[in-house]
């Protein structure tokens, strides 16, 4: 009996030529073309003007977040022991609780708002220098210094409050100064500087008070002792006469 056998088609030809008849035709993806990107772009602009904004938003902040430094430092205002005699001799009656209430925030205000305290501290740190103040140097006033220079001076006052902060936390005695700057060594000698020149001030005002006390005083019993040295000459006189 002769046998008959089925052989597979293997010619590869044939097969890609069933392949291709079977195919629908070729078209390439809007997204594989630059005039399909332009399409979709056009289409979809809102959304890519969104996202744009959004990452050159995030890129910023987190420049400005990573590039600035705070440090921050503290001021007590003490109060004076009423067992210390001492203190009670030089200083008068211990400050009460509403007292130093009163002069933490008369203390804040003056570290908020005193220009004198403020340029005395970018005087003595140079901060002009620094490339944070670019800004405030006005051209024909360069080279002078601050109490010759009113425009720079008003610029570097700005820039010198902006990144300064003045805080106490509430029923303290605490004073809290913080200064930022992209330089952290800078920002902590700013901030201890401008504590140092707030107590010398402080000092140096109190002195002055005491100065001007005295001196009214003085007049005062100057002014007792010619009464009092005229009164004996008239019971004197008086005196003499009868």
């Amino acid at each position: 009996m002769n046998e008959v056998r089925l052989e597979s088609v293997r010619d590869s030809r044939y097969l890609d030529a069933m392949l291709a008849d079977n195919m629908p035709p070729y078209a390439p993806s809007r997204y594989q073309t630059l005039s399909g990107l332009l399409a979709v772009l056009r289409q979809r602009w809102m959304t890519v003007l969104l996202v744009a904004v959004g990452v050159l938003a995030l890129g910023i902040g987190a420049y400005y977040l990573i590039s600035s430094y705070a440090a921050t430092t503290t001021i007590e205002i003490n109060k004076d022991d009423p067992t210390d005699s001492g203190a009670g001799q030089m200083n008068g009656a211990a400050l009460t609780a509403d007292d130093i209430k009163d002069e933490v925030t008369t203390d804040v205000s003056i570290l908020q708002t005193d220009d004198d305290l403020a340029l005395d501290v970018i005087g003595k740190l140079h901060l002009v220098d620094d490339p944070s103040f670019k800004k405030a140097v006005v051209p024909s006033e360069k080279g002078r210094p601050l109490n010759q220079a009113p425009l720079t001076s008003k610029k570097a006052l700005g820039i010198f409050r902006s990144k300064l902060k003045i805080d106490s936390p509430a029923d303290t005695r605490l004073i809290t100064i913080s200064y930022k700057n992209p330089d952290p060594v800078v920002a902590a000698t700013v901030a201890n500087q401008m504590a140092k020149t707030f107590i010398d001030h402080t000092v140096s005002r109190r002195q002055r008070s005491i100065r001007n006390s005295t001196t009214l005083l003085q007049g005062e019993l100057e002014e007792l002792k010619a009464r009092m040295e005229k009164s004996e000459q008239a019971l004197a006189d008086y005196e003499r006469n009868t």
